[in-house]
């Protein structure tokens, strides 16, 4: 009569990681490599096959790649610096990353976050809140942008708004104080991004820095000062957006931007694998 016998436990056997490369069971276990190109690109310049097989999964990988090729990488000058690059050491409280040119990360700052996500059920509510009120939002916006083109059909073209009043720019729209125009910008990005750590330190994810916008901003506010001056003069009588595909500067440095993102955002790692 056949019959089976049951294991009485499973074991997921890992190969021992190099002391040079001590951190990258963390490194899988962070949820930062999911969005990360440059901190995927470690994975896969590790073992490409075992990477894909492993449905891009960084702690299934680890559990199937070899010994040996976790000894070759550790005596590959590349593959260390990368792995380095993938890190905020403990022992450094300040670290520049590779996208250095658009954001300073920084590892001050986690003990707050720690601290205010420690009410676990409160975010967990702000957070289903939240997808709510974002649902609602976004079906209010595309009511009122149809209603608002419904509108702007029947209006006669010297009825459109002016280009100040159609700039949403603090100081130049009339309707937007520049006081308001500020604070709304402290709340809807300075806090709104910190949220973000808060809700992921309440669901016990781990956050890897904190990090500061530098380099963008000097590049945005150059643009935006340029479309203040034009409209503040009466200079600018297309819609802002038209006026901006059409302006050589706006372009410029709408391409500078672009570089500047794309770089920090691993642009260069695209193409570390295949050296």
């Amino acid at each position: 009569m056949p019959f089976q016998i049951r294991p009485l436990k499973e074991f997921l056997v890992r190969p021992a990681l190099p002391t040079a490369l001590q951190r990258l069971s963390e490194i899988g276990v962070n949820l930062l490599w999911s969005w990360d190109h440059h901190l995927r690109a470690l994975f896969r310049r590790l073992d490409p096959v075992i990477w894909k097989a492993s449905n891009h999964n960084p702690v299934v990988m680890l559990g199937r790649v070899p010994q040996q090729a976790l000894e070759r990488a550790a005596k590959d000058p590349r593959f260390v610096a990368l792995y380095r690059r993938g890190l905020i050491g403990p022992d450094k409280s300040f670290t520049l990353f590779a996208g250095f040119i658009l954001m300073i990360k920084t590892q001050r700052g986690k003990g707050f976050l720690d601290r205010v996500g420690r009410f676990t059920r409160f975010w967990s509510w702000v957070g289903d809140a939240g997808v709510v009120l974002a649902a609602a939002a976004m079906v209010t916006i595309v009511a009122v942008l149809a209603l608002d083109a419904s509108v702007a059909l029947r209006e006669p073209a010297s009825a459109a708004p002016t280009a100040q009043e159609a700039l949403g720019i603090p100081g130049i729209n009339p309707f937007i104080p520049i006081g308001y125009g500020l604070v709304a910008l402290i709340i809807g990005v300075v806090l709104h991004e910190m949220m973000h750590g808060v809700i992921a330190r309440s669901q016990k994810i781990g956050v890897k820095s904190i990090g500061i916008l530098w380099l963008v901003i000097p590049v945005l506010l150059l643009w935006l000062s340029q479309v203040w001056m034009r409209a503040s003069r009466g200079e600018m009588h297309d819609d802002p957006v038209v006026w901006a595909l059409t302006d050589k500067r706006s372009l410029l440095l709408g391409l500078l931007m672009a570089i500047v993102v794309w770089l920090a955002a691993g642009g260069i790692d695209h193409f570390t694998h295949l050296f």
